[in-house]
């Protein structure tokens, strides 16, 4: 059986999947797809007909090495996700091995991942995404090892390639959002 992420997502997704919002007719199962290798016009059709809260447990259970980058991408690009499904999935597919390497030398194969989670710290830098359900204090895991990372480069006066805003992320961390500077 080809591996799909139906295994990773929590006990309760699946009686998401069978009934949409509103008691429209019943959507296709997401879980049955095959989103490792499975046509990406069906595993579209199935995303545009989902809800908001299976899109953000989708964000959350996805394996950036087992599920395709376009997936991903175009999870990262739907503004329907919430700010801890984003953040999700980016701490799950942020490569620290090369936050300070130059973008031309990232090997070619890994370009595109690396494209994906530029987008993905720009939107959530930008605040293209919505608090939704999310807690506060409700951050994902590593998150706080991320801002960690990035106040340890800052002492050491570096700048990696995806730094995450203290601003955007900080109700995800329980903490207060700090105060921005004013811009000139």
């Amino acid at each position: 059986e080809p591996d799909t992420i139906a295994h990773r997502f929590p006990p309760d997704f699946r009686s998401w999947l069978t009934v949409r919002d509103k008691g429209e007719a019943d959507m296709q199962h997401l879980a049955r797809i095959d989103w490792g290798g499975g046509s990406w016009s069906v595993q579209r059709a199935a995303l545009r007909g989902a809800s908001m809260r299976e899109l953000n447990a989708l964000a959350r259970a996805v394996d950036w090495d087992l599920d395709g980058v376009q997936l991903i991408g175009w999870l990262a690009a739907q503004g329907r996700i919430d700010i801890g499904a984003a953040t999700a999935l980016f701490v799950s597919g942020a490569m620290r091995a090369y936050d300070h390497v130059a973008r031309d030398a990232v090997p070619e194969a890994l370009q595109p991942r690396c494209a994906v989670l530029d987008a993905l710290c720009a939107r959530i830098n930008a605040g293209f995404y919505g608090t939704g359900a999310t807690r506060r204090g409700a951050a994902p895991a590593g998150l706080a090892a991320w801002m960690a990372g990035q106040a340890e480069d800052r002492a050491r006066h570096r700048v990696g390639r995806w730094c995450l805003d203290a601003w955007a992320v900080a109700p995800l961390l329980g903490e207060a959002a700090p105060l921005r500077a004013p811009h000139r």
